[in-house]
Order: structure tokens, then sequence, then C-alpha cells
């Protein structure tokens, strides 16, 4: 083998980094781990592969980021926020590529070695070589689009795809309808019905699902189901997912979790019912992850900052308590609309993370009273 230094797929946590030593390696002995007779490649290989997948989600802080000419840095225009991470940090803290067995010095050295397996000698850079990736520590790079997404409003042409402008906008401004000719909520939500695709889940005729109340009568009193299904339309509050009027199914994934959701106090009785599925249903499961590693060819950085910058923060919103001086009229509204359109594109209910119990999870179901 040629006299260079080589690594295997042990060192890698990311799949398709893993995937590609494995396909286009060659058995040997490994210069990180130690590992012998594994596949393994020469850093150069590496470091090519590790960069075609890092710029389809990473640029430059010159090309992507806000220059004060002022101030002489580069921030973010309206939190005046400094901008851009280290490589180092982006590939070990954000894209998690490095094996466990490594820790952060380790690593920092292995991706330094890699790095500078590709490094241009002083003669091609005085030639005009571009030596853009062997400082792997200064804070040169930024997601693409990362102020686009976050709702920098310096560009109030690309607004409408952050979690926050969403909600300023559907509380204050108009709901339901577009009022306005640019349509950039319908934009968004046509983006937004093609990710969900990626998360649909199905809950299995049969499954079942728990749901508690606080119920401090006679027990004798109990009418069930009716004491522990959803509400009745005359009673229906506001909540998270539906406004006054509208009933859903509010239920958890297991009974401790349900007890959690209801916050009895300590005299209180809390009653739990058991619903069982009779059919098959798709929902849409907020707990999974439908982007790709930025390694894959695949990967779509829409996606990414869509999810990132929209739906997780959705997925927060719906979790997080309200606060005491909070309008709940509201405060409601957003996660309000974004259901019901949820609910308009088929699917019957969501699946969320509970804010209470770690690893736990609840669910919506679009079935109110007599339904």
């Amino acid at each position: 083998m040629e006299d260079k230094e080589h690594c295997c797929a042990e060192c890698f946590k990311d799949e398709y980094i893993r995937n590609f030593i494995i396909q286009e390696g060659k058995k040997g002995k490994c210069d990180v781990c130690g590992r012998d007779n594994v596949f393994v490649v020469s850093f150069d290989l590496v470091a090519d592969f590790i960069i075609e997948g890092f710029r389809r989600a990473y640029e430059t802080l010159e090309n992507e980021g806000f220059w004060h000419p002022e101030e002489k840095r580069y921030c973010d225009s309206v939190t005046g926020n400094d901008l851009g991470q280290s490589m180092f940090e982006a590939l070990y803290y954000v894209e998690e590529i490095f094996s466990d067995d490594l820790d952060e010095k380790t690593a920092k050295n292995f991706l330094q070695k890699i790095m500078n397996s590709i490094k241009p000698s002083f003669r091609e850079i005085v030639r005009g070589d571009g030596d853009l990736y062997s400082d792997i520590e200064s804070p040169n790079w930024m997601l693409i689009d990362e102020l686009y997404y976050s709702g920098n409003k310096e560009n109030e042409e690309k607004l409408f795809y952050s979690w926050d402008e969403f909600k300023e906008i559907t509380r204050y401004n108009f709901r339901f309808f577009d009022v306005t000719n640019d349509n950039k909520r319908e934009e968004l939500l046509r983006k937004l019905e093609n990710i969900f695709k990626k998360m649909k889940s199905t809950l299995l005729k049969g499954e079942r699902l728990f749901r508690a109340r606080v119920y401090n009568g006679s027990l004798k009193k109990l009418e069930q189901p009716k004491d522990i299904g959803p509400a009745p339309i005359e009673k229906t509050k506001s909540n998270r997912f539906s406004p006054a009027g509208i009933s859903y199914m509010y239920l958890s994934g297991d009974i401790d979790t349900c007890i959690e959701e209801v916050v009895p106090q300590i005299k209180d009785n809390v009653i739990v019912g058991v619903f069982e599925l009779k059919k098959n249903i798709e929902i849409l499961d907020l707990t999974g992850n439908p982007v790709k590693s930025t390694f894959c060819k695949s990967y779509d950085h829409d996606t990414r900052m869509l999810v990132g910058y929209f739906i997780n923060k959705f997925s927060e919103e719906i979790s997080k308590p309200m606060g005491v001086n909070d309008n709940k009229e509201i405060e409601y509204i957003p996660t309000q609309v974004l259901s019901e359109y949820i609910r308009k594109l088929g699917y019957k209910g969501i699946k969320y993370g509970s804010s209470l119990i770690n690893g736990k999870y609840n669910y919506v179901l679009f079935f109110g009273a007599g339904r």
C-alpha cells in the first residue's frame, strides 16, 4: 500500500462516510485507531469526500454573511450576534461525523491531518490555488441561507420561512387565507407538504393509547366513555391544536405520561381511559427526522432548513407551557392554523414529544366527540 496515512470506517459515525470507506477502501491497518485488517482509505480521498458533503450545507462567511463595515466583523444585522463557525465545530458538534471513540482533541488532530493531506504547496498557492480547508479552527463558515431562514428583516423578499415569522403574520395580519399578492405562505405550505410526506407514520389497528383526567367526583356518577373521552363540542375550549368548538382527542403513548400531562395535585384523583384503534390511521410524526446526512448525495438543504427553523420550532411550540400573562386566544392561533392544514392534507392526527417526560410521546387525533 502506498506511503500515505489511512483511516478506517470505525473512525466515523456518519453512515455515508463509513460506506464510502468500505466501498472504496482496501484491507489494511488504520493509522488513527490502530485496527488491522480493516477497510481503509488514504486521508486525501476521505478529505475530498468530506469536503464535497460539507459544501452541500456550508458556505464561506465571506460569501454568506453580513459584513459590518464600522465594526469590521461578520454579524447578524438584526441581533448583532457574531456569525460563523469553524469547520471542526461544524463537523464535530453539528454534523457529528466522528466516532464516539474519538474525544474532541483526538478528532481535531485527525481532521487537521485529513485536511493537511490536500493542502496546496507554497508554489501552488503562489500560482493562485486556494487553501480553504487547512484552517479548521477559525470561524470561516456558516450554513447556506442561514440568515434567509432565520427571518432576518434585511431579507424581506425571502421572509415567511421561519416559524417566528409565520406566528407573527398569522396572529396579527391574516390567518386562514392569504390576502396579499405574494402568496408566500402558500409557497411555504407547499414545501411543508412535501416534507410532511417524509414524516408520515401509521398507527396500527389494535394499538392502545391513553387519556387521563383529574376527577374528584363520585365514581358512581362516572359516565364511561363520556367522562374520559374528548370534550363535547359545546364544552370544547381553545387548545394548542383546536379552537373553541372543535373537539379533538388528546392522548399519550403510555399511562405514566398521560397522568403527568394533566398535572395532578397531591390529593387529586386521576382516571385513565384506554382507547384501542379500530383501524389503521396515518398521522404526522413530528418526532421523526426527514433530514438526510449532508454526506448523502440526495441531501436536500431546503428540507434541513425548514425542519430546523420551522417544523422543529412548531414541535417545541406545541409542547411548551403557556405563560401566566399570555393571551391563549391569540397565542394558540398559529398552531391551530397549521394543525388544520395538516388535517386538510388527510392526516388523522399528530405525534409529538412530551415536554414533561423525555423520550415519551403524546398524540392529538382529529376525532372529537361523536366522530
